[in-house]
């Protein structure tokens, strides 16, 4: 992965902590009630979408590039060509299947009410995959601003449609409740207007997308065969299949246990179990998903680093990347995770959704935020190491634990909400365990490397003393967001502290760190190193 390739990759991921706030701020406006309704669509169909459609782009980009360094620019013209229809067909085909199982698709998650939102959320399916074969070109020929531009034109649009459709179409759905002195009729017309909103917000980017390609990006203006044969039509669409296959699994599979979410929470006997998926997203999920696509950018970095020192056979600076980032995933991985469980009371009372206290979910829940940075570095690493077979296979094992886990927890009398949380947590654990192993095997990193990570263990623990200590304090006397903050501040400060007077951090670590250049030139000014 070059330097271009891992911006292209940061920008991906700051689109998706965009993507989770338009939709966190349309279930606001849903309620808990409505939020069921529309993200048990949306999950649906984004699963889908990723199991057929969800790597086209890079797949295709990749292989276009090939080609063009090779001066093969007639098969570049039949490859986009093949490909571009191949892909209409199967997106038609998959959209017409995807139609007539609708029914089918949203009893597997068993929200019924979510069945029109979810038809309505089909063209979305076509339109995007025609957009990521329209944007595999443009990166075919190094044109990588064109996709940063498209994945944060896109949530413009969906809020844009989204909240037009949505307010004509909620007018209506009050007055159908009126009628029929059912409640819930009104929400759900609400998230059919937000399906209608991203669907035809996923129309326009085709279209100026597609009008771009025709204008700017087509033609290629050289000429010749460069060192190959011509290529045969049934040569391109294998090779965009073959080079998709992986990676379309690994996002399945990834997306996978969300919508398993779904099936326990409204499959569950509690009361409440039809608001429960939305009080899990708005009051749980997205929260931790923006901190922890925040600390996977970190962790994506040094994973590239690590890679890039493997690739020029410098073994041990590769082991040094590895302790960095082991290191880093105890210094800031487990200081969240303290932090959020030592506090989840306030963390609760913050993040309470339509007056439900959320405390009990940040019990096992906060340890989310080490287990994602395990599992960005892992997978970064195991990916450029061309071992995309074993992640997949990691990735459905411990889908298979957590299913199980989740039924026995169930079985044991946990309520479902919190079982969902314990079991997801440790099934991620173990799924990183698990490839962190097998880094440390890649790297040739021995038992040594576990030897500094005894402080930062240590220091998490008493920073989690001061954290109850400044709660008592604190908390009588202010907000629960403003204690919060200063507890945060005030206890970052002191852990950090503490491993750089021990020296625990060494010169070396913060030469991978994001920022790490900035905090060594500090050190060596106040006489740490």
């Amino acid at each position: 992965m070059n330097r271009l390739e891992l911006t292209k990759k940061k920008i991906e991921y700051f689109s998706y902590i965009v993507y989770i706030f338009v939709f966190w701020h349309f279930c606001n406006v849903l309620g808990a009630q409505g939020t069921d309704y529309f993200m048990s669509a949306l999950i649906s169909i984004l699963m889908i979408f990723e199991l057929c459609f969800g790597s086209s782009a890079d797949s295709l980009g990749k292989l276009l590039r090939f080609r063009m360094s090779r001066g093969q620019y007639r098969n570049v013209e039949q490859m986009r060509t093949n490909v571009f229809f191949f892909s209409v067909l199967v997106a038609l085909g998959v959209c017409g299947a995807v139609f007539g199982f609708s029914n089918r698709i949203i009893s597997l998650i068993g929200q019924k009410y979510a069945l029109i939102a979810f038809q309505c959320m089909i063209p979305f399916l076509f339109f995007r995959s025609v957009t990521g074969v329209l944007t595999g070109f443009c990166m075919g020929t190094g044109n990588q601003l064109v996709e940063a531009i498209v994945r944060f034109f896109r949530p413009f649009l969906i809020v844009l449609f989204g909240n037009l459709f949505s307010n004509q179409l909620f007018a209506y759905g009050e007055k159908v409740s009126a009628l029929l002195f059912q409640n819930h009729f009104s929400v759900m017309y609400r998230s059919i207007g937000y399906g209608i909103g991203i669907s035809v917000a996923e129309a326009v980017t085709t279209v100026l997308l597609f009008i771009y390609y025709i204008f700017f990006g087509r033609r290629l203006n050289k000429t010749g065969e460069g060192m190959r044969k011509k290529e045969k039509a049934v040569d391109h669409i294998r090779l965009f299949i073959s080079k998709s296959l992986a990676p379309n699994l690994k996002r399945f599979f990834c997306f996978l246990p969300i919508f398993g979410v779904g099936m326990l929470l409204h499959g569950s006997d509690a009361e409440d179990s039809s608001v429960l998926f939305g009080r899990f997203l708005n009051g749980y999920m997205f929260f931790v998903m923006v901190i922890c696509f925040l600390l996977a950018l970190v962790m994506m970095e040094i994973g590239t680093k690590t890679y890039q020192c493997i690739r020029r056979e410098e073994r041990q600076y590769a082991r040094i990347g590895f302790l960095c980032a082991v290191h880093l995933i105890l210094v800031y991985g487990v200081f969240l995770a303290v932090l959020f469980t030592v506090q989840k009371d306030m963390v609760g009372q913050i993040l309470a959704f339509e007056g439900e206290d959320n405390t009990s979910l940040f019990s096992a829940g906060a340890f989310l935020f080490p287990v994602s940075m395990i599992l960005a570095y892992s997978a970064t690493f195991l990916e450029k190491m061309k071992k995309n077979i074993f992640i997949c296979f990691v990735i459905i094992l411990s889908n298979v634990f957590f299913f199980y886990y989740n039924h026995w927890l169930v079985q044991k009398g946990i309520p479902v909400l919190e079982g969902v949380i314990q079991a997801g947590v440790l099934a991620g654990a173990i799924c990183g365990v698990v490839m962190m192993a097998y880094c440390m095997k890649l790297v040739r990193a021995g038992i040594e490397v576990f030897v500094p990570l005894i402080l930062p263990i240590i220091s998490c623990s008493v920073v989690g003393l001061l954290f109850l200590f400044l709660e008592k304090i604190l908390l009588p006397t202010g907000k629960p967001a403003v204690v919060l903050t200063i507890s945060f501040l005030i206890g970052l400060f002191v852990h950090l502290g503490v491993l750089f007077l021990c020296r625990n951090i060494s010169e070396e670590e913060l030469d991978f760190t994001p920022g790490g250049k900035f905090l060594k030139q500090i050190c060596i000014r106040i006489g740490i190193y």
